[in-house]
């Protein structure tokens, strides 16, 4: 058991799961909420060994998980009580977020501090304009795009962003360049550090990975801006789940000190409002 007794007993009453419930989910917004965090299905059998309920399914992935797992899960559950549930945090919960940084390995000195889950830390905003300036002086196009990458996690982890490197899918030897979380969502990440101008096909390729999983979202980050008819070709017949964000965009960002996320929620509203994937930084409300 990756978890003891003791501070399981404290997460049962913290994440409300007497009863067979998990806080105020519903199946299907559990499995989403799981889906969308850790990329796995909570009611596949897999998490079927004591029963059908949510909290059932939620202890068995406790005891079959890694404790950085268990403590990933746990400190989004606790964001979503706190955020979405307007739930005020007291001695258990304070309690429960030591026991979820424990299992994912980021305690340290200060960490739990008036009842909030991690402290708000400015990004290096010097450093990361640093090293995204620093980009133009590679020449090499491939050192320069494996730079990129590493700039790129560097900016999300800055923005406490919980990124996920480049990696390949093996079943389908499917290459993605990153991803993040963000409100409990994943974000797929498509980076394209280029001069040449952005093609349709670069945008189409990246919609159907997206459109390949069920509930992950997309955001293209481009050297070179996109032209408004590639995107208005790409919106013919298609929902779309992704943002484009260039690479003076996130100078801009940075430059300013504006807080990522708020600009990258800002980008989807539009997206959801006026099906624009790419309404400049500088236009937004």
């Amino acid at each position: 058991m990756i978890i003891d007794y003791v501070d399981m007993a404290v997460i049962e009453r913290v994440l409300e799961m007497g009863g067979g419930y998990v806080l105020d989910f519903s199946n299907n917004s559990f499995q989403k909420f799981l889906w969308n965090v850790v990329n796995v299905d909570i009611y596949s059998n897999d998490y079927a060994d004591y029963g059908s309920s949510k909290a059932k399914r939620l202890r068995c992935y406790f005891d079959k998980s890694s404790p950085k797992e268990c403590g990933n899960v746990l400190l989004h559950l606790l964001r979503y009580k706190q955020d979405v549930m307007r739930k005020k945090p007291d001695t258990d919960f304070t309690k429960c977020t030591e026991i979820a940084n424990k299992l994912s390995g980021r305690i340290k000195k200060g960490i739990i501090k008036n009842n909030t889950i991690i402290p708000k830390v400015l990004p290096k905003y010097d450093q990361l304009k640093e090293s995204l300036i620093a980009l133009t002086n590679i020449m090499n196009r491939q050192k320069r795009g494996y730079e990129f990458e590493k700039f790129l996690k560097l900016l999300l982890s800055e923005y406490n962003l919980d990124p996920r490197p480049s990696f390949v899918v093996n079943e389908i030897h499917e290459q993605i360049d990153g991803s993040f979380v963000m409100n409990g969502n994943t974000y797929l990440i498509e980076a394209k550090y280029k001069e040449k101008k952005i093609e349709y096909d670069d945008l189409l390729l990246f919609h159907n990975k997206l459109d390949e999983r069920s509930f992950a979202r997309g955001v293209f980050i481009s050297y070179s801006v996109v032209s408004p008819d590639t995107i208005k070709h790409l919106l013919i017949g298609k929902k779309l789940k992704l943002i484009i964000i260039t690479v003076a965009e996130i100078f801009h960002i940075i430059d300013n000190k504006l807080d990522l996320s708020t600009i990258i929620n800002s980008k989807f509203r539009r997206l959801d409002e006026e099906l624009n994937p790419f309404v400049e930084v500088m236009n937004l409300c």
